[in-house]
């Protein structure tokens, strides 16, 4: 994958995440769409991919798509299922809402965009008065 393609991944993934309620632990959240063609849509925003559809898209989209679903379940456990080591560590540092291990990601775009969705994710919970 180029850099740019992972730099324009994250920022649709970010795009989604600003777009999609956030949703809290407990709630049946399946995650991003798939489109008519059965390809991942980053850009929907209603719901319905679950874990098993991820698993017939191309490695690239299932990843994304895997990574979506688990952040948007609050799954942090699903992250494990990434096979690509910089998108898992993204993964579960926007779940674990961790800055540091963001810097892990090697990969500029994707690293800023793992900080700047934790930014969006804390910023929420404050203004919902929830636990950071």
């Amino acid at each position: 994958m180029r850099p740019w393609e992972k730099v324009l991944l994250a920022l649709i993934i970010i795009a989604t995440i600003l777009l999609i309620p956030f949703e809290l632990p407990g709630n049946d959240v399946s995650g991003p769409s798939l489109n008519e063609t059965g390809e991942f849509d980053y850009n929907k925003d209603s719901s319905n991919a679950t874990i098993e559809k991820c698993e017939e898209l191309d490695p690239l989209d299932r990843n994304f798509c895997i990574d979506s679903v688990a952040e948007r379940a609050n799954r942090m456990e699903w992250c494990d299922l990434i096979d690509d080591e910089e998108i898992r560590t993204f993964c579960i540092a926007r779940i674990s809402l961790n800055e540091t291990m963001c810097g892990e990601v090697v990969d500029e775009g994707l690293r800023d965009s793992c900080l700047k969705s934790i930014e969006v994710k804390k910023d929420f919970l404050i203004r919902h008065n929830k636990t950071v």
